[in-house]
Order: structure tokens, then C-alpha cells, then sequence
């Protein structure tokens, strides 16, 4: 009986290991029921938002291997400094489409995050199915 209170005594006295979410700034992220009771909507949906784990970089297609492939999504960057440039970026986007999709695809999302050198566009696109 003792040795068992002694366990409990030592499971209880064991640190437990959090992972604590950073926003961009490095400030740690509290939960999203206290930023939201708190009335901090931006720093819920903005700032502690969690980024898709994808790359978005998209890769190109190695030769010989099978290029369109219906129903696989990929996200596209492509950088921007100013509005007369978004021509430009929006150009090279639909050049990665047509790469990875050559026989159609669907445009699923569009975004744009500021960036040191100016603004990235993002296209979130799947193939379409044949």
C-alpha cells in the first residue's frame, strides 16, 4: 500500500511538457477560448492562427512521370513588390498551374501575406478530375 501512494506522489510530481504556439512576433499564444472571451479577435484569427503545414513552393514535375493527377491539390507562391507587378505573379502562378494541372484545375483559394520585400500571392488549386 505504501509503495503504491509513493508512485502516485512521484507521477504527480513530474513536469508535464506543453507545446506553447509563438505568434510571428515570438509572444506565446494563449488559448483560443481565453483570446476569444477577452474579445481579441485579431490576435485569434490573425496573429495565433494556425499557417497550413504545406509547402508552397510548388515543385516542378520530374520528367517521364505522369503530370496531371485529378483530385491532387497543390498551394503556388509567387512574390509581388508593387500593383503594377501583380500582372506578373498572377502570370507565373498560372504557369505552375498549367505545369501541374495541364488538363484543368479549380482555383480553391487565393490569398496575399506581406512580406520584407513587398506581398506574396498564393493560389490554393486541385486538378480537376478527367
Amino acid at each position: 500500500m505504501n509503495r503504491l501512494i509513493l508512485l502516485l506522489c512521484l507521477g504527480a510530481a513530474l513536469p508535464v511538457v506543453a507545446e506553447q504556439r509563438l505568434d510571428e512576433a515570438g509572444r506565446p499564444c494563449e488559448e483560443a477560448v481565453d483570446l476569444a472571451e477577452r474579445g481579441q479577435f485579431h490576435r485569434l484569427h490573425f496573429e495565433c492562427a494556425q499557417k497550413p503545414e504545406k509547402a508552397y513552393d510548388v515543385p516542378s514535375p520530374e520528367a517521364g512521370e505522369p503530370v496531371h493527377v485529378p483530385g491532387a491539390e497543390y498551394h503556388a507562391k509567387a512574390s509581388f513588390a508593387n500593383a503594377e507587378s501583380v500582372s506578373d505573379a498572377v502570370n507565373e502562378l498560372f504557369s505552375q498551374m498549367m505545369t501541374h494541372c495541364p488538363k484543368g484545375w479549380q482555383k480553391d483559394r487565393e490569398w496575399v501575406e506581406a512580406t520584407n520585400e513587398g506581398f506574396a500571392l498564393f493560389y490554393q488549386f486541385t486538378c480537376s478530375d478527367l
